[in-house]
C-alpha cells in the first residue's frame, strides 16, 4: 500500500503530460484502480492524500504498546489480558485485539481437571471396555446415576435393583458421569446465579430447577455416557473432552 501511495506524484505527473490511463498503468505497474482515485481525488481537492477516515483511530495500540505487551507475554505467558489491561490503562476488548490480532497469539484459560496417574487411566480403560460392552444396544439409557456414594445411598440401590456394577465405578472419572459433566453445571448456572441465605433457601432453589430441567435435556446427557466411554477408550483413560 505505502508503494502504490509514494507513486501518486508520478501518476498526476503522468496525467498532465496527456498520458491515457492504460498507459500510467504500464509505465508504473500500478492498478487501473489506484489511477483512477488518485485523479479523482486530485481533481475533488486538489491533493493527493488519503481522506480522513471514519472510527476511532489507533491511538493505544502504538508500536511501543504493542512491544511492551510482547514483553510482559515473554515474562510471564500465564499473565491475563485483563490484568494487561489494567497496567496499561485501556480497556480489555483493546487489549484483547492487540493480543489477538496485532501479535497473533491465542489466549487461553485453565480448566479444572481430575488428576489421572497411568494406574487410574489403565484401570478406567479396563472398566470402560467392560461398561461399554454391557450397556450397549441403548441398554444405557437404564441406568440411575448418581454422584452420592454414602452407604445409605448404596443401600437403597440395593434394594431398589440387583442390577448392580460387579467390578465398580471407574475411580478418578466425573467426566463419565451425567451428573458430574453436565447436570450439576446447568443446576449451578440457574440455582446459584445470587447468594442464598440458608442452605434450606439454596436446597430448595436446587430442588426447584432441577424439576425445570427439559426431560430431553436429561435424556441427552444420560446418551452422551456411553459415547463417552469411547472417547475415554480412545484417549487411553486420559482427559477426552477435546475428543467429545
Amino acid at each position: 500500500m505505502e508503494g502504490q501511495k509514494s507513486k501518486r506524484p508520478t501518476i498526476l505527473e503522468l496525467y498532465t503530460q496527456g498520458k491515457t490511463v492504460k498507459e500510467i498503468t504500464k509505465a508504473l505497474s500500478v492498478t487501473k484502480w489506484t489511477v483512477y482515485r488518485t485523479i479523482q481525488r486530485f481533481n475533488e481537492a486538489g491533493e493527493t492524500s488519503d481522506r480522513p477516515r471514519s472510527g476511532r483511530p489507533r491511538s493505544m495500540r502504538t508500536p511501543l504498546l504493542k512491544k511492551s505487551v510482547r514483553e510482559k507475554i515473554r515474562n510471564n505467558p500465564k499473565r491475563s489480558v485483563q490484568k494487561m489491561a489494567n497496567e496499561c490503562n485501556c480497556s480489555t476488548r483493546m487489549m484483547g485485539r492487540l493480543v489477538h490480532d496485532d501479535l497473533g497469539l491465542k489466549s487461553y484459560q485453565f480448566r479444572k481437571a481430575q488428576l489421572l496417574s497411568d494406574v487410574n487411566k489403565k484401570r478406567r480403560i479396563e472398566k470402560c471396555k467392560k461398561l461399554r460392552e454391557r450397556f450397549r444396544d441403548g441398554r444405557h439409557l437404564d441406568i440411575l446415576f448418581t454422584d452420592e456414594r454414602s452407604k445409605a445411598i448404596q443401600t437403597w440401590l440395593r434394594t431398589i435393583s440387583r442390577d448392580n456394577l460387579p467390578y465398580g465405578w471407574p475411580a478418578s472419572s466425573p467426566d463419565l458421569n451425567p451428573m458430574d459433566f453436565s447436570i450439576w453445571s446447568i443446576l449451578e448456572s440457574k440455582a446459584c446465579v445470587k447468594p442464598h441465605k440458608s442452605l434450606e433457601v439454596l436446597r430448595a432453589s436446587l430442588f426447584r430447577e432441577w424439576h425445570l430441567i427439559p426431560q430431553e435435556v436429561l435424556s441427552a446427557s444420560s446418551d452422551c455416557f456411553y459415547k463417552r466411554l469411547s472417547s475415554c477408550i480412545q484417549a487411553k483413560g486420559d482427559i477426552f473432552e477435546g475428543l467429545v
